[in-house]
């Protein structure tokens, strides 16, 4: 099979695992479309709310996978999250 499409294959089964990047997946496009096609302003440029909503995926989505529901339900001490709540508590 080609690398690339196991690859993509891979990235849309883990996209589907994880609802809250799915969520911001689905919801940016569209957010996107609609508030280009419905705010007109004279000097915006034409791709505002693409390059604007695509800056955001790419900011939301590491954090969503981050603090991510999923992994405050392992057992383990040693998920991000985890971790980081494990060094808040310890230091007060």
């Amino acid at each position: 099979m080609n690398p690339i499409l196991t690859i993509i294959k891979k990235q849309l089964k883990d996209t589907l695992k994880n609802i809250a990047v799915l969520i911001q997946f689905v919801m940016f496009p569209i957010l996107a479309i609609i508030m280009t096609q419905a705010v007109r302003i004279d000097d915006m440029p034409p791709n505002f709310f693409v390059i604007l909503f695509s800056t955001m995926y790419i900011g939301m989505a590491p954090l969503s996978r981050w603090f991510s529901p999923f992994c405050q339900c392992c057992p383990c001490s040693t998920t991000p999250s985890r971790m980081w709540r494990n060094s808040l508590t310890q230091s007060s």
